[in-house]
């Protein structure tokens, strides 16, 4: 083995040491809320599912019981939501914070109406979601609101969120650092054919 390949595995290994330093995870798995909900059309309340364009408050919104899975595992079910109000369904304008339950915050960037009708209502977003305790990094985020049927007055809804897998930057750098090492191993290899 020549000096050069030890030199270049030696530097991979550290800077694969130092890599998981450098880079927090992202978060993982998925959260659901449940609550109460106003509709309304234009800043009015509207109880019908077919005509609404937002929701202008929540009632009792909590984080539900046993549906949270991977990074959110911590909530336990019943902790107070706050969610941003009003918002309206089919929007393209980033808002902060749009929901916080525990150290998790999830800002929306847009959101769109998947189907609505006089019993149902869909909603799904992206944006990112932000942890402010256990220093996973910034991760963006899918989510789908759903109203099953309006009351008088209120709805019910869920709310879940996920997150979309995307390699971190020390997997990023071990798979650069893998594919740089197994270059250097094939030509090392093709010189002692020649």
């Amino acid at each position: 083995m020549n000096k050069s390949f030890l030199k270049l595995a030696g530097a991979l290994a550290l800077g694969l040491g130092l890599s998981s330093f450098a880079f927090a995870g992202q978060i993982t798995g998925t959260v659901a809320f449940n609550g109460t909900v106003t509709l309304g059309l234009n800043g009015v309340a509207d109880t019908d599912l077919g005509t609404a364009n937002e929701a202008l408050s929540y009632v009792h919104a909590t984080a539900g019981f046993g549906t949270q899975t991977g990074s959110f595992v911590g909530l336990t079910g019943g902790e107070t939501v706050s969610l941003a109000n009003p918002w309206f369904f089919n929007d393209s304008t980033l808002i902060t914070n749009f929901w916080q339950v525990g150290n998790f915050s999830f800002d929306l960037a847009s959101s769109s109406i998947v189907t609505q009708n006089g019993t149902f209502l869909n909603v799904t977003g992206v944006g990112t979601l932000y942890d402010a305790t256990d220093g996973f990094s910034p991760t963006s985020g899918i989510w789908s609101f759903t109203i099953p049927q309006a009351g008088v007055g209120t709805a019910n809804f869920t709310f879940a969120a996920s997150t979309t897998a995307v390699p971190d930057g020390s997997t990023t750098v071990m798979l650069l650092g893998l594919g740089l090492l197994g270059l250097k191993v094939a030509s090392s290899r093709r010189r002692k054919v020649a």
